[in-house]
């Protein structure tokens, strides 16, 4: 994409977040390198890669905590300088951690307007903040009770409330880091029919996971990187023989005594080079998975 003298990109209207470049050093060692990353709006984006390949540290840098040493951000085709969560959410940007941002002894409501800004002057005005909150539940499909406490939730009643929090500082690109590592398979079924329901009233969301099956489920494209790098970009299609196809790439399932295998091969168009992944289930049923560096007996479909 090029740059205008004005700050602004000068093609693809359709993309909403487009990052140039990004690099991020720590101690010498570089965890963002030279990224670049473009985010079509109203779309589901998964970003896959094992531990230590820089998928949080990009949406830190995306939502403010962080500042990238070189690059660009581009918001809605806006060059923005992202120095505080307060920017990102100025600009549309929200961020659901793994570890939830709640006070426990607070009420739903409570939680959900803390630091908004609802009111005028220091005096807030709960009865319009309520009002606003129960319109977002009925439009999202988000039920929870608003004046409830936080520590008597599950945690997918609070992941809930999270993501209230979030729209009623009108994001239209959220980001969500790891959504499914401490819920129930219910809980998680719930929450990839509330993220189409975000797609759907047009905010975009973009899906940090481990776990390849449930990147399968819920996104249009995923993005994979590796040591800070992004190995590539692939559309993800439907489910077709009992395999996912991701733009050529298959998985292949062999099942064994502690249940499936999973390897995802992601093929780079020059470097020609593949990321592999390896899917399990623990014995509480619940589906990992890590990446190997091997090359070797990768098979791609074709």
């Amino acid at each position: 994409m090029n740059t205008q003298q004005d700050g602004s990109m000068s093609e693809n209207t359709n993309v909403i977040l487009h990052t140039d470049g990004l690099v991020k050093t720590y101690g010498g060692r570089k965890v963002v390198d030279s990224l670049t990353l473009s985010v079509d709006s109203q779309s589901v984006v998964g970003l896959l890669g094992p531990n230590g390949a820089g998928k949080t540290t990009l949406m830190n840098i995306l939502f403010g905590y962080y500042t990238c040493d070189e690059g660009q951000i581009f918001i809605k085709g806006k060059r923005v300088n992202l120095s505080a969560p307060k920017d990102a959410i100025g600009c549309g940007v929200g961020m659901i951690r793994q570890h939830f941002a709640l006070v426990p002894s607070q009420t739903v409501l409570e939680n959900i307007i803390v630091g908004a800004g609802s009111g005028n002057g220091i005096f807030l005005d709960l009865k319009s903040a309520r009002r606003d909150v129960v319109s977002l539940q009925e439009r999202f499909g988000l039920q929870v009770d608003p004046d409830a406490k936080i520590w008597t939730l599950s945690v997918g009643e609070q992941q809930k409330v999270e993501i209230l929090k979030a729209l009623y500082r009108e994001v239209d690109i959220l980001i969500m880091d790891e959504p499914t590592a401490a819920i129930s398979e219910e809980e998680i079924q719930r929450l990839f029919t509330i993220i189409k329901g975000l797609k759907a009233k047009n905010v975009t969301v973009i899906y940090i996971s481990h776990r390849l099956d449930e990147i399968s489920r819920i996104a249009q494209r995923v993005t994979v990187l590796r040591d800070g790098q992004k190995v590539g970009t692939r559309s993800v299609a439907k489910k077709f023989n009992g395999h996912y196809v991701i733009n050529g790439a298959k998985t292949w399932i062999t099942n064994g005594d502690f249940a499936d295998y999973i390897t995802l091969a992601v093929r780079t168009g020059d470097a020609g080079h593949a990321m592999a992944y390896r899917s399990w289930r623990r014995p509480d049923n619940r589906r990992c998975l890590h990446a190997t560096p091997q090359r070797d007996r990768i098979r791609c479909a074709r």
